[in-house]
């Protein structure tokens, strides 16, 4: 039986009906590690993506689709047929390089049987349309893969923090109170959006340019609905000017790549940031195997060649932002390559694939180490309310209590604590110790009276724990409310999983009905 038979492809198709079903990754333990910065990423869905492309040999499916629909609409002559099929089958297992590429069945059949019989499989085509999509969808599909079990790993960061309070920044300054897990979801969402952008991209790049001819189309009555169907495509690009000139699919492919790793990059500034010993609000580790470390040049326990005290420094973090640099650099030259051409073939159009394919490389590489890094960062709680204690981050809460309790319009609520505050802080005052002589001076200047409050309600209205508890607003920090925010993240990254498995399940039986119609031609003429 030839391995690429329906019953081969669909031999771990089965594992996606099975409710207990759980792709590989997302287990405790680190696996095998390619490089001292890279992971191993395979699991089912990979695998299959991989086998339904016939690994790197994606011509043979190609080259299997273009014939079985040149035979099933009579283009060649029927005498040809029984050779023509038998050829395929051997075709398809010769996984040889001479016969990889545009043309490579037509190059078979022609040395086993000579050019009358194989001379025309090729018929109306020409060389770019496949070359360039399919191996931009295989990859696409595969980094998709990363990214869902990233998405899923950063969530789980997320909802182990959700009480762990810290400042948190606007400026790079003090603002007001957060919790890790609020900062992390905050993430999240743009990152979501950007991988939806991406699966977007994936529809928009998995298009079917076959059948244009030149520009013009063909005078031979080919079916090119078909060759969507056989292919799995998502849809036909139907003016055959535009299938010569394809690039927006790109584009759009390319953009939503950066976008996501842009988001990657800040967030990686700021665990830079926040797990070093001027912050020290994380414990973010270095993953790598001892033998990969040692093979590359480490020494012990030091992640530096020359200064033994460096014995936590997390390459990945400083990587992704090479990454997105990288990104930029991809979507940029993509851009730059098509913007200039004429609106029909060039060579513009043959090589926008390139930094396509290298933004997808460079996604997959830097991305992909935060699956197995985000469960092992430790957050330093104390410290992080600590600091959070130090500033008066819970002003605009003591602000609000001012117009709650006395009935003052905000702006002069504001003008008070704003006195109150500046004269702390010359005094170098934290706010778990404000002094209520302070704020009572700022109340009489501004408003010429005292108010009715003590100092130890001062200190409550800007304690960072009572403001966590009391704010409650849709999309707040509190932690009851993030519950609910990840609780429905959850269900929709589920459903994003479920949706993956669909597109590639839609290859799959693609696949199956180009091979179910190549039987019926072979029990009729074989």
């Amino acid at each position: 039986m030839p391995k690429w038979t329906p019953e081969h492809l669909f031999a771990k198709e089965n594992l996606m009906k099975d409710p207990k079903y759980k792709e590989d990754m997302g287990s405790s333990a680190l696996p095998e590690m390619t490089s001292l910065y890279e992971f191993k990423y395979e699991n089912d869905l990979t695998r299959m993506i991989n086998n339904v492309h016939y690994h790197e040999y994606f011509f043979h499916w190609i080259e299997t689709a273009w014939a079985v629909m040149l035979m099933k609409k009579q283009l060649i002559p029927e005498k040809y047929y029984s050779k023509i099929i038998s050829c395929i089958y051997e075709y398809v297992d010769l996984c040889n390089e001479t016969y990889n590429g545009f043309g490579g069945l037509q190059k078979y059949v022609i040395k086993k049987f000579g050019i009358r019989v194989g001379g025309s499989l090729t018929l109306a085509r020409t060389i770019p349309p496949g070359r360039q999509i399919i191996p931009v969808r295989k990859e696409t599909l595969k980094v998709i893969c990363v990214l869902h079990d990233f998405l899923e790993s950063l969530l789980a960061f997320a909802e182990k923090n959700l009480d762990a309070i810290m400042p948190g920044y606007t400026h790079i300054r003090h603002a007001q109170p957060t919790t890790l897990g609020h900062y992390l979801l905050s993430v999240y969402d743009p990152m979501v959006r950007a991988v939806k952008n991406i699966e977007v991209g994936y529809q928009n790049i998995n298009a079917n340019e076959f059948g244009c001819a030149a520009l013009a189309g063909t005078s031979w009555n080919i079916d090119r609905d078909l060759i969507t169907k056989y292919l799995g495509f998502d849809w036909l690009i139907e003016n055959t000017n535009d299938a010569v000139s394809f690039s927006d699919g790109y584009i759009s492919l390319i953009s939503a790549l950066a976008n996501f790793m842009i988001i990657l990059s800040q967030l990686c500034l700021e665990l830079n940031f926040w797990s070093g010993l001027e912050y020290d609000f994380l414990y973010v580790p270095f993953l790598t195997s001892e033998q990969t470390f040692q093979k590359e040049g480490g020494k012990g326990k030091s992640h530096s060649h020359l200064m033994p005290n460096k014995t936590c420094n997390p390459p990945c973090l400083e990587r992704a932002r090479v990454g997105a640099a990288q990104l930029v650099g991809c979507l940029t030259e993509a851009v730059a390559m098509t913007m200039r051409a004429p609106h029909g073939d060039g060579h513009e159009f043959l090589h926008v694939k390139d930094p396509v394919m290298a933004a997808l490389r460079a996604t997959y590489l830097y991305s992909h180490p935060f699956i197995h890094t985000f469960p092992r960062i430790i957050s330093k709680r104390d410290n992080m309310l600590k600091t959070a204690r130090r500033g008066y981050s819970c002003a605009v809460e003591l602000a609000n209590e001012l117009v709650r309790r006395f009935g003052l319009d905000y702006r002069t609520a504001h003008e008070i604590v704003n006195e109150f505050i500046i004269v702390s802080e010359k005094k170098t005052i934290p706010s778990e110790l404000a002094d209520i002589n302070i704020f009572t001076s700022a109340c009489e200047r501004v408003i010429n009276k005292k108010l009715a409050i003590t100092e130890e309600e001062l200190r409550k209205c800007l304690d960072p724990v009572e403001f966590i508890n009391k704010t409650r607003s849709k999309g707040s920090v509190n932690p009851d409310e993030c519950r609910r925010m990840i609780k429905e993240r959850k269900k929709d990254i589920c459903q994003m999983k479920n949706n993956q498995k669909m597109r590639i399940k839609k290859l799959l039986n693609a696949k199956t009905i180009m091979l179910n119609d190549l039987k019926l031609l072979k029990k009729k003429y074989l």
